[in-house]
């Protein structure tokens, strides 16, 4: 029973999901430079894409997300007045750093309130951990464990 259950939760996951679960199991991962854009970041992006064109997935806008839409419009305001005053890309940079986190908030809202979706993202997160474990013992990759300030 729990078997068709998981079988039948993978058979009915949109491509849209399984690129945020690869969103999730990727973005520990880096081979660019820190604040680059990673290949798990490509995934959010595309899950993104295909939310946007699911027409049952856009009347997901909930008023409970209210207070994140109006705190990403000042993000982008007050970037936005900072960048024409002071011509430094940074401010740019943020937004779309902003808006990134955003797009994850957005669909991780959309999709976590389907139970078998949740399992799966369960078992992505464990399986994540279990390979960066398994980096750090055999040590490839390397560990960025300082402060960045």
């Amino acid at each position: 029973m729990v078997l068709e259950r998981q079988r039948s939760t993978l058979n009915s996951i949109s491509i849209s999901k399984i690129f945020y679960l690869m969103f999730w199991l990727l973005k520990p991962f880096y081979i660019g430079a820190s604040g680059s854009l990673q290949i798990g970041d490509m995934f959010i992006l595309l899950s993104f894409v295909l939310v946007i064109f699911d027409r049952k997935v856009m009347a997901k806008f909930e008023k409970i997300d209210r207070n994140l839409y109006v705190f990403f419009a000042f993000v982008f305001f007050i970037n936005s007045i900072y960048f024409l005053i002071y011509r430094n890309t940074d401010f740019i940079k943020a937004i779309f750093y902003y808006l990134f986190n955003f797009l994850g908030v957005f669909i991780g809202r959309i999709y976590f309130s389907d139970d078998g979706f949740l399992k799966l993202f369960d078992k992505v997160l464990k399986f994540n951990l279990l390979v960066q474990l398994a980096i750090y013992f055999i040590g490839a990759g390397r560990w960025f464990g300082n402060s960045r300030a």
